[in-house]
């Protein structure tokens, strides 16, 4: 049996409600605090990559009462578009993720409850049992006692760092949803009401009159499951789009990050990003070959003046000039690599941060301002005025000590680099984004509680400006 429901004002392409018969993660869920059964699951809202599911909804005990009761248990919501399918069912599709749903269930509507009278978010989970954010609320009911009946919608992910960083996008259009729901039931408590008080008529029995009730008399909706169903699914399918991560890592991806994860909520989509080494057409030695090709002192300067963005030149055959280039560029974000592999004339540092230069080509005098290396016979020749400071940045001195640690093999050893260089990034950013909102007294609590030291100031300056000349929105 299938049935058909018009849902084109919600930009998915078709939705059924289908009867199973006998043939063979991110989750959304709404659940509420039965009087007579305590916590359970109503409704529960998954994406799978078929185009209909395989299987049943795990059979659970299922409460089933008038307040428990949503939709039939062999019964499913199924959403199409382009990109997967999103399922509604009475409980999860999978057993584990069944039992999941059922321990969340118990912790949001007893102990991990937001205490304000108008509900709100709260999170918790770990890496056993899923992370979660649980925004609970209030629907008046003449009925129940106090009256009102608790609910929750809960968000449930193993992805704790994706799943925070959505918590605006989530909080914002669960609430419309919440609200939506209010609004009705408020309107149907009222009507209640002005036919027959059941506080005077309380205070005269002490005992409330009649059954509990379903969310549909709550509301006055009877398709209230339904509009659920795809205000869960927008919000599934927003998420993906709204939240994107770029990776940095050098390593080939494994192939199932080509397609959807089992998370639902994100659909991870790998973009290849050109690497130096095919900027430059030529292969690049990584940083660990540079650094045994010249003196440690030497390698600390360049590294130093890379990471407060100092211009480097470097002359010599364009094989390896080319290749050293590439290495020194992976110390930065990949965007921030203003990369001019050999050119013929000297090019200012406005124009480029890395520059790589015939050796009798004209170059200006060394100063503070441009590192220029010289590679003759291979052998490299550093001029720089400058110096380094007392103490290192606390970011070169990481980077280092990881590659001075021969138990790092080489590709682990770029991962190791891209995963420092991102942190920084990610304190640059933050930094940022809350120096127009913070006193400097603000500003300095925040710099110490992310590491940042003095020896760290003028580079985290570096890159603050550079967050500001490549980021259009604040990267969260």
């Amino acid at each position: 049996m299938v049935h058909h429901i018009n849902c084109a004002v919600y930009g998915v392409e078709e939705i059924w409600l289908i009867s199973y018969c006998d043939h063979d993660i991110f989750q959304d869920d709404v659940r509420h605090f039965c009087e007579t059964h305590g916590p359970c699951v109503m409704l529960c809202t998954q994406t799978i990559n078929e185009q209909y599911p395989r299987q049943p909804p795990h059979s659970l005990t299922v409460p089933w009462c008038n307040a428990c009761k949503s939709i039939e248990v062999d019964n499913a919501f199924i959403s199409h578009d382009s990109a997967c399918t999103f399922v509604t069912t009475r409980t999860a599709l999978k057993q584990d993720m069944a039992f999941l749903l059922k321990q969340a269930c118990v912790r949001s509507l007893s102990c991990e409850e937001e205490t304000c009278k108008e509900g709100g978010t709260v999170y918790f989970g770990d890496c056993e049992r899923g992370h979660v954010l649980s925004y609970t609320f209030r629907l008046p009911d003449s009925l129940a006692r106090g009256f009102h009946r608790l609910f929750t919608v809960i968000m449930l992910m193993r992805d704790k760092v994706h799943l925070l960083n959505s918590w605006p996008f989530i909080t914002t259009h669960v609430r419309e949803l919440i609200n939506y729901l209010k609004m009705n039931a408020s309107n149907i408590n009222a009507a209640e009401q002005s036919e027959r008080s059941q506080r005077v008529h309380r205070l005269a029995t002490g005992t409330p009159v009649g059954s509990p009730r379903s969310l549909i008399q709550l509301t006055g909706l009877s398709g209230v499951f339904g509009h659920i169903h795809l205000w869960f699914t927008w919000i599934l399918t927003a998420g993906a789009k709204v939240m994107s991560e770029q990776t940095n890592l050098p390593v080939n991806p494994p192939p199932w990050l080509d397609s959807e994860t089992d998370e639902g909520f994100t659909l991870v989509q790998m973009i290849k990003v050109p690497s130096t080494d095919e900027c430059c057409n030529t292969t690049t030695m990584n940083i660990r070959e540079l650094y045994h090709k010249i003196t440690v002192e030497k390698f600390k300067i360049l590294c130093h003046c890379v990471l407060l963005g100092l211009q480097v030149v470097v002359r010599g055959d364009k094989e390896i000039v080319s290749s050293v280039l590439g290495a020194l560029s992976t110390l930065l974000p990949k965007n921030w690599s203003r990369i001019v592999p050999y050119s013929a004339n000297y090019l200012k540092p406005e124009e480029c941060n890395f520059l790589g230069l015939c050796l009798h080509a004209a170059v200006p005098q060394p100063n503070d301002s441009v590192a220029r290396v010289d590679i003759l016979d291979d052998t490299f020749h550093l001029k720089w005025t400058g110096s380094l400071p007392e103490k290192l940045p606390t970011l070169l001195t990481k980077l280092l000590k990881a590659i001075e640690d021969d138990r790092l093999q080489d590709q682990v050893l770029q991962i190791q680099i891209s995963v420092f260089v991102e942190e920084w990034s990610n304190t640059a950013q933050t930094l940022f984004w809350t120096q127009e909102h913070s006193s400097p007294d603000k500003m300095g609590h925040l710099m110490q509680a992310l590491g940042v030291q003095p020896c760290d100031l003028l580079l985290i300056k570096y890159w603050m400006l550079q967050v500001a000349l490549y980021s259009k929105a604040p990267c969260i």
